[in-house]
């Protein structure tokens, strides 16, 4: 009897040992810190192939329906630059959220120079307008409207990722907005 508990307590050790390890391998490669670059309204954001600037942005209140229910627009007027020297295109930029503390939307619309930002030549530049709609389920949610941001699209410097998960850190890069 003596014998059969002292071989589970060892297996049961043993077990214990073995999953001690494996979580050590699957947590040993995983990255512990996030970085995050932040930019200010009007600066120039550089990422992998371009380089971007949030020029302005504009709220807009418009009524949707004969009861009166209305949503928000946010409008961010964008400049965008190729820093390359070959014809990029940069759809990526509807990857990027616009943030209001916890609550984000990560859908635009695109207006302006929507041809030219799918086949952008060497240094050359287009503007373009994202608005994000917010409808009156979602304004219940945007408690502070002083702490605008814009997540930038992670597609768009993906070279600066992959070195930063290199060094076990994730990145992101953000435009603290604001809003008037």
């Amino acid at each position: 009897m003596k014998g059969r508990k002292k071989y589970l307590i060892c297996i049961l050790i043993g077990l214990v040992f073995l999953c001690g390890y494996r979580y050590y391998k699957i947590n040993n490669n995983v990255a512990r810190t996030y970085l995050i670059d932040k930019y200010v309204l009007g600066q120039v954001v550089k990422l992998d192939n371009t380089e971007i600037k949030v020029k302005s942005i504009k709220k807009a209140q418009h009524t949707i329906s004969a009861d009166g229910d209305s949503n928000i627009s946010y409008a961010l007027e964008v400049n965008i630059k190729n820093i390359s020297k070959n014809i990029i295109s940069f759809g990526g930029i509807t990857e990027s959220k616009l943030s209001f503390g916890v609550y984000y939307r990560d859908y635009c619309d695109v207006t302006g120079d929507i041809t030219k930002i799918r086949k952008l030549l060497p240094q050359e530049e287009a503007n373009v307008t994202l608005t994000y709609d917010i409808t009156k389920n979602d304004i219940d949610y945007i408690k502070n409207e002083d702490k605008v941001e814009f997540y930038i699209g992670t597609g768009l410097y993906k070279n600066e990722i992959v070195e930063k998960t290199k060094k076990m850190q994730l990145y992101g890069k953000i435009i603290e907005l604001g809003c008037d």
